[in-house]
């Protein structure tokens, strides 16, 4: 099974021809597209035996890429969850996409950690959850996401 088809890649000569590893790496990748670069890149780090400074380079390069575009912030704000009726918010930095609850909080869950590089997942907002209700440990998924008492109007 060949990884790569040297025939499909713009290249000046075979991949055989080139002297130098580098060179050859240029030749395959040369018409691909970032984000498969970045696949590239995240598996390198994960599945080969990566070290030193080139692991340190894809990483922050990896860490820039998962940023993404705008201020140089983490993202913020998810504000989700509502028992009651809708938060009323106040924009007070635009720049920084600062805001205020200034009606309604009590009804909402404010996610108020950073959002992992590889975005937020279930188990990211069970953790949270735990911890900010003060469950133990041992507390499984399942008991953490199940309400003590429901709100008002819900049912089981």
């Amino acid at each position: 099974m060949r990884l790569f088809d040297w025939k499909s890649t713009r290249m000046v000569g075979r991949p055989a021809d080139e002297e130098y590893k580098r060179d050859v790496i240029k030749g395959y990748t040369a018409s691909w597209e970032l984000p498969r670069l970045v696949a590239l890149a995240r598996r390198m780090v994960t599945e080969l035996d990566v070290t030193g400074g080139l692991l340190d380079t894809l990483t922050a390069l990896l860490a820039e890429y998962d940023r993404g575009g705008g201020v140089g912030t983490p993202a913020k704000n998810l504000i989700f969850a509502t028992t009651g009726p809708k938060p009323e918010l106040v924009l007070r930095y635009a720049v920084n996409n600062d805001i205020e609850i200034v009606r309604n909080g009590e009804y909402c869950l404010v996610y108020d950690q950073p959002i992992p590089a590889d975005g937020l997942t279930y188990s990211n907002l069970i953790e949270w959850w735990k911890a900010r209700q003060r469950f133990t440990d041992a507390a499984s998924a399942r008991e953490v996401g199940r309400p003590a008492q429901p709100p008002s109007g819900f049912s089981r």
